[in-house]
């Protein structure tokens, strides 16, 4: 049961986080308000290292550490400029294609696909994004998706999508080593 409060917690966390970046994006700049949200948990996260062991380290975890912050801070700013480009209702959406992306990314860079109740859930997302706009159906059935990439933000936030499928692995490799 505690896996459920700590999942209705983290979508409620980040709903907020969207919410209130969408609302500050209208009077501060999207750099600043992508650099904010690490620089705001660095006092809360730092003070955890004073208790945490610090495992030796792999090869190959500086490479990911760098390679993964670097995409990272380049995907956050994407992330900004999405929600200041167009509507939340239409863009946060685009993050569901993430695990299709990872249907790519998976089998090239760690040899993984996931099994058949994997591929229904993937399915189940992203009928649910192309549910979304449904409306727009009579105009083909590929409306849907054609309507969400007119506007500059569903298609940012869809780069971001697939950055966040490549830098998974990244993670994965980081903590791996």
């Amino acid at each position: 049961m505690l896996w459920f409060i700590f999942a209705f917690l983290t979508a409620l966390f980040e709903a907020t986080k969207d919410v209130l970046s969408k609302k500050s994006l209208k009077d501060i700049d999207e750099y600043v308000i992508a650099w904010s949200l690490p620089c705001f948990a660095l006092p809360f996260l730092l003070p955890i290292l004073l208790f945490t062991e610090i495992p030796p380290l792999g090869e190959r975890f500086w490479l990911a550490l760098v390679t993964g912050g670097t995409l990272y801070a380049f995907t956050l700013v994407l992330y900004m400029k999405a929600l200041k480009s167009s509507d939340l209702s239409i863009t946060v959406p685009m993050l569901t294609f993430t695990p299709l992306f990872l249907l790519i990314t998976s089998p090239l860079m760690v040899g993984e696909f996931p099994g058949i109740f994997g591929l229904i859930g993937i399915f189940l997302i992203v009928t649910g994004s192309y549910l979304l706009n449904i409306n727009k159906k009579s105009q083909g059935y590929f409306a849907p998706f054609k309507a969400l990439l007119k506007e500059k933000g569903p298609r940012l936030m869809l780069v971001v999508a697939y950055n966040w499928s490549i830098t998974a692995h990244v993670d994965k490799l980081g903590l791996q080593n």
